[in-house]
């Protein structure tokens, strides 16, 4: 039996078949392999996503990624620089090029991006964040709370400015939090935000992402793989 069905849409992919769209060494032929390898999983359309790096490092694989013309490229998601500097919510990010939110910065790197650059997300916390959302959103760029250990004033005011969507809920936070209130339960109560999840058995347990689409509604949930270089390879070691 055959099956059809509209392809996938992935918003968070930071590499795929052993290559990384992270390194410096990223080229056109092998952006193209890895899509080819994405579609034979049924992935045809994807946010390459950058994450916290320096100008210079970001925009040499922006510049790579935004001059492929493929119909599978819908944009790039730059996930960071502007997140928490704390151990945890930082995540995998490296704390040496985490900086304060800044029109200047992001109008670089989206030059940089060739304008391509289409989801955001930072930490409605750190320095200059809840402008810079008021300004993107104004711009077309869509926002998105992540890597943060923001309070509840200030993700409601991120809301308020104009983020739409969590990444990678229940990641992306101190891994001890208090019982309330608390990051993951403040963005679950944010009717504004839809969720992202990661759900590959590995960064949420299974009650964790059944409560989550209980408070969110099926309708405003989005499951994304966060897939690196790694994924859909053979097991080996690889380094990112």
């Amino acid at each position: 039996m055959r099956l059809e069905c509209p392809g996938l849409c992935d918003l968070q992919v930071n590499g795929f078949a052993g290559v990384d769209f992270n390194a410096r060494e990223l080229s056109a032929d092998r952006v193209r392999f890895a899509l080819e390898q994405l579609r034979l999983t049924g992935v045809t359309r994807l946010l390459p996503t950058l994450i916290t790096s320096s100008l210079d490092d970001f925009a040499t694989c922006a510049r790579t990624l935004a001059d492929l013309e493929d119909p599978a490229i819908a944009g790039i998601h730059m996930e960071g620089p502007y997140i928490s500097a704390e151990d945890g919510a930082r995540g995998a990010h490296p704390r040496a090029h985490v900086v304060a939110a800044s029109r200047d910065d992001f109008e670089r790197r989206q030059e940089a991006a060739r304008g391509r650059i289409v989801l955001a997300t930072l930490a409605p916390e750190v320095e200059g964040a809840i402008a810079l959302i008021e300004w993107l959103v104004t711009n077309g760029v869509r926002v998105a709370v992540g890597h943060t250990s923001a309070s509840g004033n200030q993700i409601a005011a991120a809301v308020a400015a104009g983020a739409t969507l969590s990444t990678h809920l229940g990641n992306g936070c101190p891994s001890i939090l208090p019982r309330h209130p608390n990051v993951i339960w403040e963005q679950l109560a944010a009717d504004g935000l839809l969720a992202s999840v990661i759900v590959d058995g590995h960064h949420l347990p299974a009650a964790t992402v059944k409560s989550i689409v209980r408070a969110k509604g099926v309708e405003r949930m989005i499951l994304v793989t966060d897939a690196t270089a790694a994924a859909g390879s053979r097991p080996v070691r690889y380094r990112i």
